[in-house]
């Protein structure tokens, strides 16, 4: 045991020029085992053998310089540089791995790959993975599974994609595709023994229309595709766009009850579906003057017509299916049967005086009021009217001049409506006040000048 040394204890001065005892200390310890030989601290130590980067040093490629800086915080040695309002970052343990990792992102953000150069390490490794998920998978495009995802995610509205697709499929599971064309045809001929001639070729124009339009499957028509339907009609008039409504409607609600289309999809294009208003523009009609004139110059073949359309408001149309039993066969009316008009609803109309006195010299006709074509009443009408110098167009102008003399004369909308087989609805907003009583009396007041002598013969 060594003795503490004391307030008199001297220590001498090393002789100058005595041995060096450095070698003993580098040999052994005082328990007897070897000391590792000290090695030195050098005047200028490498900064990455001291493990810190006290002045950051920097990496350049072209035109982007970036900045290696090691931090004790973490121990690793961190890289950066900015492009584009971004700033690229890499780290590594090592200086030498953190230039070769911010190389690399500078190369790639040269060739215009930033979103690439942006990525860390890990995201680098979660990207190329699933690259090789999807092409295990079969699928090759990234781009197209990505945006089939969003498209999905958005149509979800937030609701997990797996759990809508199995709703979608239990819901759709009893739902038959059938084109919408073979649908629209279906329709057609289910109601086409409710509708007359007329009628039915105006609804195969309007259903060959949308058959054009949606050449998919009943089932998958969708709320979009239907508003840019109706998009495209918008130069027509309102009331011609809810006759396309009418059609539509009819044609869905058949898919819905043979099961071609879910219910639930059918009522959400309800508000579609829904007729618009749509203004009634007064309708052109004749001048008592007019008819008079009309009615004197027509030929006996065509005379008929303009009377009945003129003194009972029927449709052109209609006049064609007639007989000549449905004008006498009756004590006062003239019969216009359900198989001869436009809606399949049987009316009577007052046989009028004028009516009668006009039509007398035919009284023992029977069959068929016309018996030529469509086209050739259009003919002769148009040339009749244009001779006379009347430049009004409509093929039911003497129709809707009728409803509005009746209308003035009875002030009825009931009898009227009854007499025309339209709503009273109808009658009421086309023709209330759009002539005078007297011009009504003097439009039913309309004889012939001379009709004694002039019969007829029967057929």
């Amino acid at each position: 045991m060594g003795s503490i040394p004391t307030a008199s204890t001297n220590f001498s001065l090393e002789i100058e020029g005595s041995a060096s005892t450095e070698h003993k200390l580098n040999s052994s310890s005082a328990s007897g085992g070897l000391i590792p030989p000290i090695k030195p601290v050098p005047l200028k130590a490498h900064s990455c053998e001291l493990r810190t980067v006290k002045v950051p040093f920097e990496v350049k490629h072209k035109h982007l310089v970036a900045r290696v800086i090691y931090a004790p915080s973490d121990g690793l040695y961190h890289a950066s540089f900015a492009l584009a309002s971004k700033r690229i970052k890499r780290a590594a343990k090592t200086p030498e791995s953190a230039e070769s990792r911010i190389l690399e992102a500078m190369k790639l953000a040269g060739q215009g790959q930033m979103n690439i150069a942006a990525m860390t390490g890990s995201n680098l490794e979660r990207l190329n993975t699933a690259v090789a998920v999807l092409g295990a998978e079969g699928f090759n495009d990234p781009l197209a599974v990505i945006n089939e995802y969003i498209n999905l995610k958005r149509m979800a509205e937030g609701a997990d994609i797996p759990a809508a697709i199995n709703f979608y499929k239990g819901s759709f599971r009893s739902i038959k595709r059938v084109p919408f064309s073979e649908a629209a045809d279906c329709w057609l001929k289910s109601r086409k023994a409710r509708w007359a001639v007329d009628t039915l070729k105006e609804k195969r124009k309007r259903v060959r229309n949308v058959v054009d339009v949606f050449r998919i499957d009943a089932c998958d028509i969708t709320y979009e595709a239907l508003e840019l339907f109706f998009v495209s009609l918008n130069h027509l008039h309102p009331k011609s766009r809810n006759h396309f409504r009418e059609v539509m409607r009819g044609i869905l609600n058949y898919c819905v009850d043979r099961s071609w289309l879910d219910r639930d999809v059918r009522q959400r294009l309800d508000s579609l579906l829904k007729n618009e208003f749509a203004p009634g523009a007064a309708p052109q009609i004749f001048t008592p003057l007019q008819y008079r004139l009309i009615l004197a110059n027509a030929d006996p073949e065509l005379l008929p017509m303009m009377v009945i359309g003129g003194l009972t408001g029927a449709r052109p149309a209609e006049i064609r299916r007639l007989r000549w039993e449905n004008i006498w066969d009756r004590v006062r009316s003239v019969e216009v049967e359900a198989k001869q008009a436009k809606k399949r609803s049987r009316r009577l109309v007052e046989r009028l005086p004028a009516l009668e006195s006009w039509l007398e010299p035919y009284r023992l006709k029977r069959g068929l009021i016309w018996a030529k074509s469509e086209g050739c009443y259009n003919k002769c009408y148009g040339k009749l009217k244009s001779s006379l110098g009347i430049c009004i167009d409509g093929k039911n102008l003497l129709r809707h001049s009728f409803g509005s003399y009746r209308l003035a004369m009875l002030e009825n909308v009931g009898k009227v409506s009854l007499e025309m087989g339209n709503s009273a609805e109808m009658v009421f907003s086309s023709y209330r006040e759009l002539v005078e009583r007297s011009a009504a009396e003097e439009w039913f007041s309309i004889y012939p000048e001379n009709n004694k002598n002039k019969i007829i013969k029967m057929a």
